[in-house]
């Protein structure tokens, strides 16, 4: 797979050059439909599927990319049909034994399924020590399936060859009004300011992102697990 490829797409690339064909892709739990975009340019049709009307109309139409409401345990497609199955931060949404029993069905034989999610942020080491009590605080209140994506889905029984998946880097640059802005975002965060009122932010200086408005790299890994059916 060589080295540790920049961003998604690198590792979604990565991935795709392993399907034998590139006539259709379905992307599980699409959401604003980002992985489904970056498929878009490697195979002729992508079906990004999400349950959330909301969402789905946000993702843009034609160009081989056509968004799709539907639960990803019970897909309106034939058996065999996609020589690709991503799901990008949902499988652990999903209901896993159906959702995983689907995906044998809906891939053919060889295609490829790959789920994928994102590891802990990583940010310079003034930072990620500043910020440790603050993930400590707000742990508790995470969903029962933290542990799991943290994990990369590691120790799930999947009835797929399995493949290694490329190592990958997200990178985004954010000032520190807006890494603050990215912890409050946290499903975490949220609960515990609803259950105690109040957020134990972090005391990270304006002085460790270069200033208040400068901006510094902010790196996820891509973790997750990918096979091939058989």
């Amino acid at each position: 797979m060589g080295g540790t490829r920049s961003g998604l797409g690198g590792a979604l690339a990565a991935i795709s050059a392993l399907c034998d064909g590139r006539s259709l892709a379905l992307d599980c739990g699409s959401g604003l439909g980002g992985a489904a975009a970056e498929l878009n340019q490697g195979f002729d049709r992508v079906l990004a599927f999400d349950v959330r009307p909301a969402f789905l109309t946000q993702i843009p139409r034609g160009s081989g990319l056509y968004p799709a409401c539907a639960r990803a345990e019970s897909l309106p497609l034939p058996d065999g049909c996609a020589d690709l199955l991503l799901c990008m931060q949902s499988l652990h949404l999903f209901d896993l034994e159906a959702f995983v029993q689907e995906a044998h069905r809906v891939l053919r034989r060889g295609g490829i399924f790959a789920a994928l999610c994102y590891g802990r942020h990583q940010v310079a080491s003034e930072i990620d020590r500043a910020c440790e009590p603050y993930y400590a605080a707000v742990a508790p209140y995470w969903e029962p399936t933290y542990p799991l994506v943290m994990g990369g889905y590691a120790g799930l029984d999947l009835p797929f060859e399995e493949i290694a998946v490329p190592e990958a880097l997200l990178e985004r640059r954010m000032n520190r009004k807006e890494f603050v802005g990215y912890l409050e975002s946290w499903s975490a965060s949220r609960r515990f300011k609803k259950r105690n009122g109040f957020l134990p932010m972090p005391r990270v200086p304006a002085r460790l992102f270069g200033g208040a408005m400068a901006k510094t790299a902010v790196r996820w890994p891509v973790l997750g697990r990918a096979g091939r059916r058989v």
